[in-house]
């Protein structure tokens, strides 16, 4: 699960996180759908500054 939050249209700026089950981690999905949210927060969104989250299930 990937996705942007926090969205502040009006100072350009979003959150982005995402979730992989255990068994996904360590294959490169993470860094490819990191790569697909950022790519369109700043050129579809029209994005400044984005930032990351480490949500609790990611963490080792």
């Amino acid at each position: 699960m990937g996705m942007l939050y926090d969205n502040d249209y009006y100072n350009k700026n979003s959150r982005i996180g995402i979730a992989l089950h255990k068994n996904y981690r360590d294959m490169g999905i993470g860094g490819k759908a990191l790569e697909l949210i950022y790519n369109h927060a700043t050129k579809e969104m029209d994005m400044i500054k984005v930032y990351g989250e480490v949500y609790q299930i990611n963490l080792r």
